[in-house]
């Protein structure tokens, strides 16, 4: 069996309610949307393959995301820039997404006003953008019957990129949700080692302005405090880790000296499969969860005999918690009258998401919406809590932990003698690292009616 290799057949289309096949690029040159790899995703039938799951679950939304960080912005700004530019890609965009069966588009601009090639006006041309596209697809909806298709955005989890590169209540109005970037906020080339997904700062990062805003919590709170439903946010959450080489292997604390990047290893650590990001979610009244990507979570379930561990056991944790108990019938004696029993609660089917990278550099993402048949309850933002929910497993916000790769008792085919000894591995939970990218995010159904009935 090859591990690493990864096709739109290894998707579970019930353990999402939305796929994003990631990425197309843009055509400048003619105001439309063109396949990144026309072999891969046409002729081998990459397009074909991913949206033909609707088959088995006729439920499932697969969407195409466009742009990433290969694209850049200079494309992206150029055609938002022109009003005729701009509606042209709009109208494209619809007729290339009808031709293909996708259910809607991800813009995955990375990033507005910033990158070469961006324009300070960027930011109010997206939101332009955002506007006329949804105002198109609800025309063309309404025109031919079919169902509207969806528009969904994948924002910068900086704040810095948020301040100036997004227009909140515009894109608030326009969007059916957006997908929080709350990863890769350090990179494994970095001097010092720190989470790339950290959830909360560690204290380490606490007397640098910048470097304590970087984590998921704060590019949350800024975004809602500029005016996004936290039901229309997914937040971000990688299916990989970083190593690093230690320049002093004692030394494992958040804030380490290193000199470089380690080697790619499998981590399989039983017991560390709870994500208090997921938690943190409901707690914060988001969406969902978003994961970036399906492909590097065990998707043929090597470590522990089931695929997708990590997106089942967030999947499961927002279905408990969202899900109400059935109400049991209860008998009560008056005299010689007996009250009928109470109807039993009944909640509706629970369907988790998955973002995938699948054929070659094509990926496949996907987001999940949990559905009740009751609103979940919304907890106020600051109602978190113990246990308390951070990125370092466990710990308080403002703590954490490195692991070195020599205590995780690594098998020696994934831990080559080259391997040098003074190597960590920061992670959030198990799973293969097989060098693709998949996204999978769930969502909460009930709170995003619109996405159910189109």
């Amino acid at each position: 069996m090859s591990y690493g290799k990864f096709l739109p057949s290894n998707i579970n289309p019930f353990i999402c309610t939305h796929l994003f096949y990631a990425f197309a690029v843009l055509d400048v040159f003619n105001d439309d949307i063109q396949a990144f790899d026309k072999s891969l995703d046409l002729d081998r039938g990459g397009y074909r393959m991913t949206t033909d799951l609707k088959i088995l679950n006729p439920n499932l939304k697969v969407m195409l995301s466009v742009g990433g960080w290969n694209e850049g912005s200079a494309n992206f700004s150029k055609i938002v820039a022109n009003p005729k530019e701009r509606m042209a890609f709009v109208r494209n965009s619809v007729q290339f997404l009808r031709k293909y069966n996708f259910d809607g588009i991800d813009l995955v601009w990375q990033y507005p006003t910033f990158r070469e090639g961006s324009s300070p006006d960027d930011k109010m041309n997206f939101g332009k953008l955002i506007q006329e596209m949804k105002e198109e697809f609800e025309r063309e909806s309404n025109a031919t019957g079919n169902p509207r298709l969806l528009l969904s955005l994948a924002t910068s989890g900086l704040s810095d990129y948020i301040e100036k590169g997004y227009d909140v209540p515009t894109i608030n109005k326009y969007v059916d949700f957006l997908n929080m970037v709350a990863y890769d906020y350090h990179s494994a080339n970095d001097p010092t080692v720190f989470h790339h997904s950290s959830l909360y700062p560690v204290k380490e990062e606490l007397d640098d302005e910048i470097a304590a805003q970087l984590n998921a919590d704060s590019a949350i709170r800024l975004i809602l405090s500029k005016g996004m439903s936290p039901e229309k946010v997914n937040l971000g959450i990688p299916t990989y880790g970083r190593l690093f080489l230690l320049e002093d292997p004692t030394k494992t604390e958040p804030g380490s000296p290193a000199v470089g990047a380690g080697r790619s290893v499998t981590i399989d650590e039983a017991g560390s499969i709870n994500y208090y990001e997921t938690r943190y979610a409901l707690a914060m009244g988001l969406g969902g969860i978003m994961f970036w990507t399906i492909d590097e979570d065990d998707f043929h379930g090597v470590c522990h005999g089931r695929a997708n561990p990590l997106i089942w056991a967030a999947r499961e944790q927002l279905r408990a918690a969202r899900t109400p108990p059935p109400t049991r019938p209860r008998a009560t004696l008056r005299t010689t009258e007996m009250t009928p029993p109470l109807p039993t609660t009944r909640t509706t089917a629970t369907r988790g998401t998955t973002n995938t990278r699948s054929i070659s550099r094509t990926t496949v993402s996907a987001a999940t919406w949990l559905t009740t048949a009751t609103p979940p309850t919304k907890a106020e933002p600051r109602a978190i809590n113990t246990p308390p929910f951070t990125g370092w497993r466990g710990l308080d916000p403002g703590q954490g932990h490195i692991f070195p790769v020599k205590r995780l008792g690594l098998p020696a085919p994934d831990f080559p003698a080259q391997q040098p000894r003074n190597s960590v591995f920061t992670f959030n939970s198990p799973g293969s690292t097989f060098h693709q990218n998949i996204v999978v995010f769930l969502k909460d159904e009930q709170n995003n009616r619109s996405n159910s009935r189109t």
